[in-house]
Order: C-alpha cells, then sequence, then structure tokens
C-alpha cells in the first residue's frame, strides 16, 4: 500500500513536471526551437557565431537567430556564459530543468 502511494507521489511529480515543460515551448517560433535544438545538440560549445555558419541556418539572418537566443532566454530555456579565453564569445547551454 505505501509503495502504491509513493508510485502515485512519483508518477504527479513527473506529471506536473511534464506540463510545466509544455507551457514553455508553448508559442515558440520555428527559428527558436531550431536554435534550441542546436543547442541542445552542441552544449557547452554553442555560441551564435557558430549557429550562424551552420548548413542547417543557412536561410537565416544573424538578426532572426538573435531574436531567436533573446525569445529562449527570456522563457528561462537557455542561459548564456562568457568565454574564459575570449570574453566576446558567449557560450549558450540548456537551463538547468529543476521543476
Amino acid at each position: 500500500m505505501k509503495n502504491n502511494k509513493r508510485k502515485l507521489e512519483i508518477s504527479q511529480e513527473y506529471l506536473r513536471y511534464v506540463k510545466n515543460v509544455q507551457n514553455k515551448y508553448e508559442g515558440l517560433s520555428n527559428p527558436g526551437f531550431s536554435v534550441l535544438t542546436y543547442i541542445a545538440a552542441n552544449e557547452g560549445i554553442a555560441t551564435i557565431a557558430k549557429i550562424l555558419v551552420d548548413p542547417l541556418f543557412k536561410g537565416l539572418s544573424m538578426s532572426t537567430i538573435k531574436r531567436a537566443v533573446v525569445e529562449l532566454r527570456l522563457k528561462r530555456l537557455i542561459r548564456s556564459m562568457r568565454g574564459l579565453s575570449d570574453k566576446r564569445e558567449e557560450k549558450l547551454y540548456l537551463e538547468d530543468r529543476e521543476v
């Protein structure tokens, strides 16, 4: 009985997490989603400059990519950190998913 109650609690926590994630992605633009998937696949090395030269983003302008990065930051899906060796470079990371 106690084990079933714990399973129910875990299921409810997971459902709350899924609903929270769905709310974060709701209304995300196509470029925003593309940039988010690029960052997820290249976490720790992704920068706006690297996104610009990637063939997947060939048809997008720099301003479109920058708007997508701002959109993702405002939705708290990504964060950026200045590079240690080159202060002009900002590496893009997924935001921690603590719920």
